[in-house]
C-alpha cells in the first residue's frame, strides 16, 4: 500500500509541476551564468590577444 501512496504523490508532484519547473529555472539560471561568464572571458582574451599583437 505504501507504494502506491508514494506512486500517487509522485503523481501529484509531476502533475503541480513545481518542483520541475523549479528545478528547470535553476538549471537554465546556471547555464546562462557560466556561458555569460566564458563569453567575457574569451572577449577579454580576444581583446588582449588583439591588442598585444
Amino acid at each position: 500500500m505504501a507504494i502506491w501512496r508514494f506512486l500517487a504523490d509522485l503523481q501529484s508532484i509531476q502533475e503541480s509541476s513545481t518542483f520541475l519547473t523549479y528545478t528547470e529555472t535553476e538549471m537554465v539560471k546556471s547555464a546562462h551564468f557560466y556561458s555569460n561568464v566564458f563569453l567575457e572571458f574569451f572577449q577579454k582574451k580576444a581583446c588582449f590577444a588583439f591588442i598585444s599583437r
